[in-house]
């Protein structure tokens, strides 16, 4: 039987946790949002796989919603050839900041 993990294998595990939490919830969100319209389409599931880990990342850092909206805008302008949205981005940027509020920094 594997004895009791030390404070640090502990802490380390939480983070992963903690993380991978974070970019289900990412994940879910962007989905929800769709922005490319692709809802119902083959591979949809997978469309925005790619863009999942550095929001996960921004919001693991705790980045303020200012700069995950940023973040936003320069994917839609950039990315996905889209309009400007700024209303609609920040609503997204305030949910995905709001994923990282149970994150324990101590």
């Amino acid at each position: 039987m594997a004895g009791k993990p030390s404070p640090e294998e502990s802490e380390e595990t939480n983070a992963r946790m903690a993380m991978k939490r974070i970019r289900v919830e990412i994940k879910r969100i962007v989905d929800r949002w769709d922005p490319i319209c692709l809802r119902g389409l083959p591979g949809f599931s997978m469309e925005y796989n790619e863009v999942v880990g550095p929001i996960s990342v921004l919001v693991r850092k705790r980045a303020s919603v200012e700069d995950i909206q940023r973040h936003l805008d320069r994917l839609m302008a950039n990315e996905w050839n889209l309009p400007p949205d700024q209303a609609t981005t920040r609503q997204i940027a305030e949910k995905m900041h709001r994923t990282g509020a149970f994150i324990d920094t101590a």
